[in-house]
């Protein structure tokens, strides 16, 4: 039995116009759009009608798996709650911006990101997700486990991007010292001297990790066709 809804009085979002009419959904599928009302209908009073909405990157997958420093849910539940997030916001395409590369003030494990990954498949597999869900691999270059938490996504057909960030003292959104002391000495609340120890750790792991770990990263996505992002 064909099942049909009409929604009607919308203002319908196309490639290259805005129909203000009527759209006609069968089975579940777009069937036509019509301009000027229909006689019968669910009225959406004017609202717009849009295609799904594709995320390219968000952070918010970690933050429900994460909610306070040390503190962890269940990956899976925390995957069903982002995924109803995103569904409702009109997002039909996300792709999970996941962590590679850990230093001292990141609360995550590499291992805590790759049973994220592994909980996004496993909903995929029993059909639970509301999202088409992709990963976005945001690659710490400076950081020393930086491959090796790369290579636990070698395999992982899941990932369609990855994006280059080094947060080191000078480089990128902290190019202004001043900047980098505001964010990080507060929010580890280091001494100054501390805080100097901390800079120079930091901008001695960019020198000897950040292009070795760029040039290999960027090699392989472009073998495994991931496309490839810089990152603030």
């Amino acid at each position: 039995m064909t099942a049909e809804t009409v929604l009607t009085n919308a203002r319908i979002v196309l490639p290259d116009e805005i129909v203000e009419g009527s759209l006609l959904l069968r089975d579940g599928l777009i069937a036509a759009v019509e301009p000027g009302a229909a006689r019968a209908g669910e009225d959406m009073g004017g609202d717009y009608i849009i295609p799904g909405l594709v995320e390219l990157h968000t952070d918010h997958l970690e933050g429900h798996y994460a909610p306070r420093p040390k503190v962890r849910w269940n990956p899976i539940a925390a995957v069903l709650a982002h995924d109803a997030q995103v569904a409702t916001a009109g997002i039909t395409t996300v792709l999970d911006a996941l962590r590679v590369g850990m230093d001292e003030d990141a609360d995550l494990k590499s291992d805590d990101v790759r049973m994220l990954a592994d909980a996004i498949e496993d909903s995929v597999r029993q059909d639970r997700l509301r999202a088409d869900h992709f990963i976005h691999l945001r690659c710490e270059v400076s950081a020393p486990d930086c491959l090796e938490a790369f290579a636990n996504f070698e395999t992982d057909d899941r990932v369609k991007l990855a994006s280059l960030m080094d947060h080191a003292p000078g480089q990128r959104q902290f190019v202004n010292l001043e900047t980098y002391a505001y964010y990080y000495q507060r929010k580890l609340k280091l001494t100054d001297r501390d805080f100097q120890k901390f800079c120079e750790k930091r901008m001695a792991e960019s020198a000897s990790n950040s292009g070795p770990n760029r040039v290999f990263i960027s090699a392989a996505c472009r073998e495994r066709g991931i496309v490839l992002a810089s990152h603030d």
